[in-house]
C-alpha cells in the first residue's frame, strides 16, 4: 500500500459520536463483521475481533467507534480507502493503547481515505489490520508489515537523534538561537545519511522520526517568536525525555 497518512494518536478518548449511526452488519454470532453499506459509506473488516460498533459519513469526515474484542491490547491499526489511500493510526507516540474490551472513537477526514481524484460514492472503507503490544498483528499481512517496518525506521532515527539532543543539552547549545540552529542541522545531516539505501516504510519511518523532533523544536521557536517566555533548554529537555521514552517503547515492540 502506498501514500498512507500516519496518525500518531495523542489520546484514546476520541470524539463522541452523537449522530444517527449506521448499523454494521454482523454474523448471527456477533463476532465476524460483514460489509456495511448505505448511500455514503461501505465498510469491510479484515480483522477478526476489532469490531466496528458504529460508523457514519458526516460531510468531510468519517466517524467510527471500534471495540477491541481481542485478549491483547491494540496499539496501532490501519484503515484503507483504496490501493493508494489510507491512514495508519499509531498509539506508541504517547504510550497509549486500546485495552481488551475497550471502545475507541475515531474521526478521520474522508479525503484521507479516498483514492486521489476519486469522487466515487459510497466511500469504500476497509479496516486492514491491528497491531498488538508485542508487535504481532491480525489482518492484512502487508499492512501489518508496513507498520512494523515504519517503526523500524523510527527506531533507527531516534537511536541516532536522541543522543544529539543530549549532546546539545550538555554543551549548552540549547541556550542560544545559534546553538539550536546547529542542532537542527546536525539532525538533518544525520537523517540524510540514515536514509541512504533505505526505501519503503523503513525510509518513511526515518523521515517521521526526523519530522517529529524538528517539528517540536519549531513549535518552541514559534512560541519564542510570539514573545512567550520560553526557555529553550527546559523545552529541549522535555523533548529529549519524551523521545527517549518513545525509543524505549520501540525497542521493546519492534520485531
Amino acid at each position: 500500500m502506498h501514500k498512507l497518512v500516519s496518525v500518531f494518536a495523542l489520546s484514546i478518548t476520541g470524539i463522541v459520536i452523537c449522530m444517527a449511526m449506521i448499523g454494521v452488519g454482523m454474523s448471527p454470532s456477533g463476532t465476524t463483521p460483514r460489509a456495511s453499506q448505505d448511500d455514503n459509506l461501505t465498510i469491510n473488516n479484515k480483522t477478526q475481533a476489532f469490531h466496528i460498533i458504529s460508523a457514519v459519513r458526516d460531510g468531510e469526515y468519517v466517524q467510527l467507534t471500534f471495540r477491541n474484542d481481542y485478549p491483547q491490547a491494540i496499539n496501532a491499526f490501519t484503515l484503507s480507502g483504496g490501493a493508494h489511500s489510507g491512514v495508519q493510526v499509531d498509539f506508541t507516540h504517547n504510550d497509549n493503547r486500546i485495552a481488551p474490551g475497550a471502545t475507541y472513537n475515531y474521526r478521520v477526514y474522508a479525503a484521507s481515505l479516498e483514492p486521489s481524484g476519486s469522487n466515487e460514492k459510497p466511500l469504500n472503507l476497509t479496516v486492514l489490520d491491528v497491531v498488538f503490544e508485542d508487535g504481532t498483528g491480525d489482518g492484512d499481512a502487508t499492512a501489518i508489515a508496513d507498520i512494523q517496518n515504519r517503526r523500524v525506521g523510527e527506531r533507527i532515527a531516534l537511536t541516532r537523534i536522541v543522543p544529539l539532543l543530549v549532546q546539545a543539552l550538555n554543551s549548552r547549545d540549547s541556550e542560544t538561537m545559534d546553538g539550536i540552529e546547529r542542532l537542527k542541522e546536525r539532525i538533518s545531516l544525520m537523517c540524510e545519511s540514515l536514509t541512504r539505501g533505505e526505501s519503503g516504510e523503513v525510509l518513511g519511518g526515518i523521515l517521521h522520526g526526523k519530522g517529529y523532533i524538528l517539528g517540536d523544536i519549531k513549535q518552541v521557536e514559534e512560541m519564542r517568536a510570539e514573545g512567550r517566555n520560553v526557555n529553550f533548554g527546559d523545552e529541549l529537555l522535555k523533548i529529549q525525555r519524551h523521545y527517549d521514552k518513545k525509543l524505549e517503547r520501540l525497542q521493546k515492540i519492534v520485531r
